[in-house]
């Protein structure tokens, strides 16, 4: 019965992160008005939240100008966050090997920097998208947050697990 249970876990956590990687490269893979587009629409989104907390009417050529003002900064932060959720599953599935934490980090984000190198280089070939060196940087330094927090995470689980098992003693 373990040995289904674990079957499940790995097979749930490395289809995850499999899928999760095909999230990335259609985002990618869509053209830059497209996504650009997609990046406005998060802006409008702030826009309409800080308007809305602190009671601002802006009129819509102001709201634009507001949404230009931060594609730049919105685009980065998804570019960030992607990959952290990528390093983090990247953890996920080589802990579920049994895989020492310490070297399932440096896997992880090793190959979530792979796969970010690879992501820039097809954007290449996608209309109106470029190949930027700065976003790899981005996309690597995603991976990283998202492994260190899958790591300080363990930690505190660790510590709480250990915890609870001299409570009940």
């Amino acid at each position: 019965m373990k040995n289904r249970t674990i079957f499940f876990w790995r097979t749930l956590l490395v289809g995850a992160l499999v899928a999760w990687m095909a999230v990335i490269f259609m985002f990618s893979a869509k053209p830059a008005e497209e996504s650009q587009e997609q990046s406005y629409f998060i802006g409008r989104t702030i826009a309409d939240f800080i308007q809305r907390l602190g009671g601002l009417s802006w009129s819509q050529e102001r709201k634009q100008a507001f949404v230009e003002a931060i594609d730049f900064y919105v685009r980065k932060a998804a570019h960030g966050t992607e990959y952290a959720i990528l390093g983090g599953l990247w953890m996920a599935a080589f802990q579920s090997f049994g895989k020492v934490l310490s070297r399932s980090g440096r896997f992880s984000w090793i190959y979530g920097t792979l796969y970010a190198i690879s992501d820039e280089i097809h954007q290449y070939f996608v209309p109106g998208r470029a190949c930027q060196v700065r976003d790899m940087l981005i996309d690597s330094a995603g991976v990283l947050v998202g492994v260190c927090s899958y790591f300080v995470c363990a930690k505190f689980w660790k510590v709480w697990k250990n915890g609870r098992k001299r409570e009940k003693k």
